[in-house]
């Protein structure tokens, strides 16, 4: 872990990160969606809420302003919170 970049020791060290991660339903995110390097990715936890994460796999910045939840399944209102954030990324 020490040759790990700040992002990479962030994300494997962030407790919302490794809670989502270890949730004791045990289900693995799926893609939902793909808009050029940005895919979303929804996973079901064992209260009943859902975990959706959005992946920038392309080298430039994407702003991410995003409204559809209804192409992901989920429907009625949300509480929306960022887990992970990076100087990097924001």
């Amino acid at each position: 872990m020490e040759k790990l970049d700040d992002f990479s020791l962030n994300l494997l060290t962030n407790d919302e990160v490794i809670e989502v991660n270890q949730d004791p339903l045990g289900k693995q995110a799926t893609c939902k969606q793909t808009i050029g390097d940005l895919r979303i990715y929804v996973k079901e936890l064992e209260d009943g809420s859902h975990a959706v994460g959005f992946c920038n796999f392309g080298l430039d910045v994407v702003d991410v302003s995003y409204k559809d939840f209804e192409k992901l399944g989920l429907n009625g209102r949300y509480k929306v919170r960022r887990s992970l954030a990076t100087e990097r990324y924001q």
